[in-house]
This record gives structure tokens, sequence and C-alpha cells, in this order.
């Protein structure tokens, strides 16, 4: 990058919408050979933020209490919109002054056997944020496995009788199982 007649040069830079930092570098070297080098460290933040906290699984049948978490690291206060969403369908909105923090939650009754979708989001002025997840759902009860492991060597033939008339499944490996 060419620098002006003052020796300055500059640009411009934008960020993705992130919660993160980032380091930026500068490097630079005149015609007589002169260099320099400056690094910067900027921590992004969004003013306004959306978290869920839900569990990392569930059983068929469950109660879920879902959490969002509205956040405003601004200095000004003003009304937000949240909402929560299960499945794509809106299961909650309302709307209120959020000056640091609001907390909301919504009851969930798990009726599926497959995953439950999860969405919290706040809107305020054209800005939004949100956050959305999947949690898995597994079958009420205990599944029950039997079998065998064998290491085998050379020509080994052994004779398997399973205590169920049900489907087989046999894995084979050349490498070693971690254990």
């Amino acid at each position: 990058m060419a620098h002006r007649c003052n020796g300055n040069a500059s640009f411009k830079v934008t960020y993705p919408d992130d919660i993160t930092k980032w380091d930026a570098f500068a490097i630079a070297m005149s015609g007589r050979k002169q260099s320099g080098m400056e690094q910067l460290s900027i921590r992004s933040f969004k003013t306004l933020s959306a978290t869920l906290a839900i569990p990392a699984f569930a059983v068929n049948g469950d109660a879920i209490l879902a959490i969002g978490k509205a956040l405003n690291y601004a200095s000004d206060s003003g009304t937000v919109s949240r909402s929560f969403f299960v499945n794509n369908k809106l299961l909650k909105r309302a709307s209120a002054n959020l000056k640091n923090a609001i907390i909301d939650s919504a009851d969930v009754v798990v009726n599926t056997t497959d995953s439950i979708q999860f969405r919290y989001t706040i809107e305020k002025e054209g800005y939004m944020d949100g956050e959305e997840r999947k949690t898995p759902v597994i079958e009420r009860g205990t599944e029950e496995t039997t079998g065998t492991f064998a290491t085998l060597r050379n020509d080994t033939a052994f004779t398997y009788s399973p205590v169920y008339h049900s489907p087989l499944i046999v894995h084979a490996s050349s490498a070693i199982l971690p254990v």
C-alpha cells in the first residue's frame, strides 16, 4: 500500500459481527530500506447479545426449561423484543426495556424421538441477534447390548450364538480398537 506525502497510510476494515479478539499486524518499509512493524489487538463485541441455555440431550417425554439471556453492553437502555422458537414455531414473544440483562425461560415438553430445535432471538430497531441449537432426543428406557470381543490371530474360527433373535451386526477391523 502506498503512503501519502506525509508518510501516513490508512484503510478501512470491517470486522464480522462477532464477539472475539482480532490481532492486526502492520509491516512497513521505506525506499531507503528502513523497516518497522506494529501489532494491535482489537476486541470486538456486540452491544446487544442473545444466548441460549439448553440441556445437551433430552429423553422423550422430558419437560425442559429452556433459558434465554438478553444482554445489553451499551450505556443506553431501550425496548427489545425477545422470542423463543421450538422446531421453528413461535413459543413465546415479549417486549421489555433492556438496561443490563433480561432472563427469559420457556417450558417445553419433548414429544419426539429424533431431535428438538431451540432458537432465542432479540430485536431492537432493526438489529437482531440470537442463538439456535439442536438437542438430540433419546428414547426412554435402557438399551442393552450383548456381544463378544475376540482377537483373531492367523486362521481362527469361532461360533457365536445370540441370546435374542434380532438382526446381528458384525464389525471387523484390522486395526487395534481404542479401549
